[in-house]
């Protein structure tokens, strides 16, 4: 189950065009730039996987 966590983790945030990235731009609106949402939320989810394999 956690193997299965970790991996749709990195399909849902783990690019910029990602269902879950995608989702959090929207919920966040014009209270940031989508394209700094974006961007951060799939540097800190690699390092989070990064870590996890490590």
């Amino acid at each position: 189950m956690t193997d299965e966590a970790i991996a749709l983790l990195g399909s849902l945030f783990g690019t910029a065009d990602g269902l879950g990235v995608r989702m959090a731009v929207r919920a966040v609106g014009t209270l940031e730039d989508p394209d700094f949402v974006a961007s951060s939320l799939v540097v800190l989810v690699g390092d989070l996987l990064h870590e996890l394999k490590a």
